[in-house]
Formats: structure tokens, C-alpha cells, sequence
């Protein structure tokens, strides 16, 4: 007798099989980036891998497409995001100017992000310094560490949660 984990398990093989191309397929037309879309058809699948209520073979191609719309979602909300944090920082960022108690608050938080940061994994420390204080990219530090730039990419988001809710506890 199977567990309901293992058919499930069952279910999302064939699913994968069947629905791979169309899911893969479906991503690039709307993201127009085949590198990307391979990485976010996989995360369609591992979301269904790690969904913990019963499927069904006759929903479950539905539930896929739901599932690839919300992750194509969650990609351009990033993506927006990112252009506009990148774009906010080349017009403001060379012009703050610190005075003396500003100087202050700026080196404890330093000293407070460091600190946290030495918590962190070995690997995601190191992915995490990369990009913060060095600016190297995604693709840079993948190279660098011979990575995939997913994972990379997986420990910045990982590094930066982690460091966003140790500093709210602290501030």
C-alpha cells in the first residue's frame, strides 16, 4: 500500500514528464529568458514536490498552471524590484552625506550586520559577502565559487531574510 506522500511523489513524476515542455514552454513566452524559465519550471516542480495535500491526477495539471502563474508572478515582482533598487542607487546613492551621530548609527549597524553575518553557513557567508561588499553579481559569484547561479541566487535570498529579521529583532 503506497502513502499518500508516495503518491504524490507518483503523481508529480508524471506530471513532470507530461507537463515539463508546456510549463517550460508557457514561462519562456512570458519571460522571454530561456536560462531563467529552465530554473522556474523547476521550481514549479519542487513547489508541487513539497505541496502537502493530497493530488489529484485529474486536477493536477490545473493546479500546475496556477502554480507557474504565481511563480512567474513572484519573478517579475523581483525583477521590478531589483531594477528599481538598482536605479535608485545610481541617481541617490552618491548623495548621502553622514554627519557625526548618523557616522555613528551607520558603524554599529556595520558592526551589527557583520556579527550577524557570522552566524550565517560558511557557503552562505561567503555568497553573501561577495554581493554586499564586494558588488559582484549572481553570475560573478557562481563563477567564482562554481556554483550554479540559482543556488547562488537561493543564498542571497536566504542571506538577506535571515539578516532582515536578525536586524528588525535588534533595531
Amino acid at each position: 500500500m503506497m502513502t499518500a506522500e508516495e503518491k504524490n511523489n507518483d503523481i508529480v513524476v508524471c506530471a513532470y514528464r507530461k507537463y515539463h515542455q508546456r510549463i517550460f514552454n508557457y514561462i519562456s513566452y512570458r519571460i522571454k529568458d530561456n536560462d531563467e524559465a529552465q530554473d522556474l519550471a523547476q521550481d514549479v516542480f519542487v513547489k508541487l514536490l513539497t505541496y502537502k495535500r493530497m493530488l489529484r491526477e485529474d486536477t493536477v495539471r490545473h493546479f500546475l498552471y496556477s502554480v507557474t502563474r504565481n511563480v512567474i508572478t513572484d519573478y517579475v515582482r523581483r525583477s521590478c524590484r531589483r531594477k528599481k533598487a538598482d536605479e535608485w542607487l545610481a541617481l541617490e546613492g552618491g548623495k548621502v552625506v553622514c554627519g557625526t551621530e548618523e557616522g555613528i548609527y551607520v558603524r554599529e549597524l556595520l558592526g551589527l550586520e557583520r556579527k550577524i553575518l557570522s552566524t550565517f553557513p560558511r557557503q552562505r557567508r561567503t555568497v553573501y559577502a561577495l554581493s554586499v561588499y564586494e558588488g559582484r553579481t549572481a553570475k560573478e559569484i557562481a563563477e567564482a565559487l562554481n556554483l550554479s547561479r540559482r543556488t547562488v541566487e537561493c543564498h542571497l535570498f536566504l542571506g538577506r531574510r535571515s539578516m532582515r529579521e536578525a536586524m528588525k529583532a535588534c533595531v
